[in-house]
């Protein structure tokens, strides 16, 4: 800190050299040498160097001190004037503290700006190689930037919102990492796989086969069949009648028996009809998640047409369904559902043994005979040894 009494000074030198004018500049000639006669020299010799009162002029003269030796010192100055000067070296200080601030601040100032402009040139720079990088890898897929799949559009969007959520001096590179790409591809990709199943099970749900070969898809087929067993038993019935091998009684419990034994027939044959069918729902099933994992395995490169796999199906379920007839008479074979013999012969036993007499009284021994072997037949069959 400077000392009061010199600021003091300093202020009041400041004020008088504001306050006075500056004389004009004089022309200055050089003073007149004066040469001193002999008697002066000698006089001075003699008497000393002197002006005439008494000071030696040769001999330093020494200022009012302690001791008449040492130099007086500077006049304090009075409190008002050293607040004053107080004041005037506190503002000289704060100019000072505000000038290296201010150049401080400037400083900073410019540094950031250099900073800022780096950061913005270089995210730039990254933005613009983020979106070169991701044309490059469509090529590779064999894809523009405006490809069916919308992957660049979502790339590009996805750069977008990264560069608009960017802060100033934000990390750009992790904003445009190579990764985004795979990321968007990832979700194109799912959400393709997606649209392709959509599709598929649009133009073939999951209920398909159970639609096509539902429980009573077979059944006609099956009345078909049984049908053409049960007339074909009904017949031989009718003809044992009219022949006489039975009568009217044995009739009617062989036409109870036959009545029962179809629906024991149809039993059957739903069963035997439910297991191709069952078969069929299951093929189809198949054929079904296999275009669907096809579906779901798709990748971009390759490719997949949902309309083409359900058409596949589509026709192979109306093959088998044209051909379901068949497949349920081959798995029912050369089965007989109906035992003509054994219904006349357990008929007879119940009913008895009459039989029909021929035109004129006597009675057919063929007949007979036929009825006692259905008898006999119905008889063991009862105790279990036929």
């Amino acid at each position: 800190m400077i000392p009061p009494h010199i600021a003091r000074w300093k202020l009041d030198k400041m004020r008088a050299s504001e306050e006075q004018p500056q004389p004009a500049a004089q022309l200055e000639l050089p003073l007149p040498v004066i040469f001193p006669d002999e008697r002066d020299v000698e006089r001075r010799k003699h008497d000393g160097n002197h002006d005439g009162d008494g000071r030696d002029t040769n001999k330093p003269a020494l200022e009012f001190g302690s001791g008449g030796s040492q130099p007086a010192p500077p006049q304090r100055p009075d409190p008002m004037e050293e607040a004053k000067a107080q004041d005037w070296a506190a503002q000289q200080q704060f100019t000072r503290t505000e000038a290296t601030r201010k150049e401080e601040l400037d400083a900073k100032a410019a540094e950031k700006a250099a900073a800022d402009a780096a950061w913005a040139t270089g995210r730039t720079s990254a933005y613009n190689r983020a979106q070169a990088y991701g044309n490059e890898r469509l090529a590779a897929l064999g894809l523009d930037a405006n490809d069916q799949y919308g992957l660049g559009q979502a790339y590009r969007s996805r750069l977008e919102s990264a560069n608009a959520g960017l802060q100033q001096g934000g990390d750009y590179a992790a904003a445009y990492a190579p990764s985004t790409f795979d990321d968007v591809m990832g979700g194109a990709r799912t959400a393709q796989r997606n649209k392709y199943a959509s599709a598929f099970n649009k133009a073939v749900d999951p209920y398909y086969g159970e639609t096509l070969f539902g429980s009573t898809a077979d059944d006609a087929i099956l009345a078909s069949i049984l049908g053409d067993q049960y007339n074909e038993a009904l017949s031989g019935i009718n003809a044992a009648r009219d022949r006489g091998q039975i009568n009217q009684a044995a009739y009617d419990q062989a036409i109870s028996g036959l009545g029962k034994a179809k629906t024991t027939a149809n039993d059957e044959m739903q069963t035997i009809g439910g297991g191709v069918l069952s078969g069929l729902q299951a093929d189809i099933g198949k054929r079904r998640q296999s275009a669907l994992d096809s579906a779901a395995e798709w990748d971009f490169g390759s490719t997949y047409d949902p309309t083409a796999e359900a058409g596949r199906i589509q026709s192979y379920g109306a093959e088998q369904t044209a051909g379901l007839g068949g497949k349920i008479r081959s798995a029912i074979g050369d089965r007989e559902f109906f035992d003509v013999p054994g219904l006349i012969g357990k008929a007879s036993a119940k009913a008895g043994n009459a039989t029909t007499t021929k035109a004129g009284g006597t009675l057919d021994e063929g007949t007979d005979a036929l009825a006692g072997t259905f008898k006999n037949q119905a008889t063991k069959e009862q105790e279990g040894t036929f």
